[in-house]
């Protein structure tokens, strides 16, 4: 049981696209959904629910220092977390109102974002 879970919790790192530097949803057939857009959410209707990429991005809190290497090293992943709150636009009409409390893109009012703001502190910089 414990190497089968333990090979499961980083399935994540299959869903990593590398080029847009986000974790994207894919189709049966391996390729990635597309038109894909980091902000942009449709409520239980795209590969995301209740958030977009750039929230989802950051929900792997059992292997944060596995997303640090993802994202490229300790001073990659320090900003593209800065960039969270920063990076201002709309999420689209179709947007759960679950997402809410937003400081650029990070929700502070939905559940898939409670942990993030602690994530700084696991970046050994």
């Amino acid at each position: 049981d414990y190497e089968y879970f333990s090979k499961r919790a980083l399935a994540y790192q299959k869903y990593w696209d590398k080029d847009t530097r986000f974790f994207r949803g894919k189709n049966q057939d391996g390729s990635w959904l597309t038109p894909f857009n980091p902000v942009h959410s449709t409520h239980r209707n795209d590969a995301y629910c209740e958030g977009n990429g750039w929230q989802y991005t950051w929900l792997i809190p059992h292997d944060v220092e596995g997303l640090i290497s993802l994202l490229g090293g300790d001073d990659a992943f320090v900003s593209k977390l800065d960039s969270l709150f920063s990076v201002n636009a709309d999420l689209g009409d179709a947007a759960s109102p679950d997402i809410s409390g937003l400081i650029g893109q990070y929700a502070h009012g939905n559940e898939p974002g409670h942990h993030t703001v602690y994530l700084y502190s696991y970046a050994g910089l």
